[in-house]
């Protein structure tokens, strides 16, 4: 595939499923000089992104970023989720608190390619999946199976409303708030490193404080 599309102009986005090594992404870097990548780490927990089937520590994880910005990388993309199997409240500000040493060690310089992101899995575990179908097996409780009941909570006034499951390591409630104290606290990170400008992030705090009186009276 690198040898097809060999000096492309156009912005190629690759995403990775598991650390590459330095002559992969170089090689990458030579057949398209503005690539892009995206990889899904889940958590900074070693242990919860194993137990979702992401077999890698922190370690490769940086290596491969590093590797990547040296090879040329426009723009590397890492997610991170909310509502894994074993994650608690703490666990996702901890993945918060990764977030901002991994923006602090590779945007330097006025030069930031690293984009970090959380969000819970939502709004539905996925009907049909290994997960939707043994909920029990893998800690978690599902509040809609049928199609008319998924279809009543996509109308419902809230988003906690639409989320269909809750974990045994974390309620629906304690979901919904730690996305929201994630959000508050990643704005705040994003514009410390001059990923947003200061008014955006001063308005995305206002709507994010919002969201939760309004969660909160709903």
């Amino acid at each position: 595939f690198l040898k097809a599309v060999q000096g492309v102009n156009e912005q190629l986005i690759f995403e990775l499923f598991s650390p590459a090594s330095r002559d992969f992404l170089m090689k990458v870097g030579r057949a398209a000089p503005r690539f892009t990548l995206e990889m899904s780490p889940e958590s900074h927990d070693e242990g919860i992104r194993a137990a979702f089937g992401r077999h890698y520590s922190n370690q490769a994880l940086e290596e491969t970023i590093a590797y990547a910005l040296e090879s040329g990388c426009r723009r590397f993309d890492v997610f991170f989720m909310i509502g894994l199997p074993g994650q608690t409240y703490q666990s996702v500000l901890d993945t918060v608190a990764y977030c901002d040493y991994l923006m602090e060690r590779f945007n330097r310089d006025g030069d930031a390619r690293v984009f970090p992101f959380i969000s819970p899995l939502a709004p539905f575990l996925d009907p049909g999946s290994r997960v939707f179908e043994e909920p029990e097996k893998y800690g978690y409780r599902l509040f809609c199976h049928t199609l008319e009941e998924h279809r009543r909570a996509l109308v419902q006034p809230s988003w906690k409303y639409v989320l269909n499951y809750e974990t045994r390591w974390m309620s629906r409630d304690e979901i919904v708030a730690s996305t929201y104290e994630a959000g508050l606290r990643f704005n705040r990170i994003k514009a410390k490193y001059g990923l947003i400008d200061p008014r955006l992030a001063e308005a995305t705090e206002r709507r994010i404080r919002k969201a939760i009186r309004l969660s909160r009276q709903i």
